[in-house]
């Protein structure tokens, strides 16, 4: 699970990141930077301390959260699924963010039949 809390007039992202994997922050160089684990996954272990991260947020800044299923779809690309939807992102990171995954999803016509569609999500948030 993840869950965020972005304040625009701090220029403030605060998070906890409890075992997702596809979370990260694009900058406006299109690098993107990790959202790593705050805590174990939801449901491994008792667990009561999620703990949080915060980073500053840039104009710019495009936060990218995306389901396993979404870079799965990419199997048997040249590249990694992960970094394959990371590319398609940042390849369009100036257009409006409905465009962005509209082209993404786009992008993945011919998903195995493995990949169920209801674990294709991807969140992307711009300020």
């Amino acid at each position: 699970v993840f869950y965020g809390v972005l304040d625009p007039a701090l220029g403030r992202f605060v998070y906890s990141n409890a075992g997702h994997p596809h979370a990260f922050v694009c900058d406006a160089e299109g690098q993107a930077r990790r959202l790593g684990a705050t805590s174990p996954p939801l449901g491994i272990a008792p667990y009561s301390d999620y703990g949080e991260n915060a980073l500053d947020w840039r104009q710019g800044d495009l936060l990218c959260l995306f389901t396993d299923g979404l870079s799965d779809a990419f199997v048997g690309s040249d590249e990694a699924g992960e970094d394959r939807v990371l590319q398609a992102v940042n390849a369009r990171r100036g257009e409006p963010v409905h465009q962005i995954l509209d082209e993404l999803f786009a992008l993945t016509p011919r998903v195995p039949r493995s990949v169920p569609a209801d674990d294709r999500t991807a969140v992307l948030v711009r300020l």
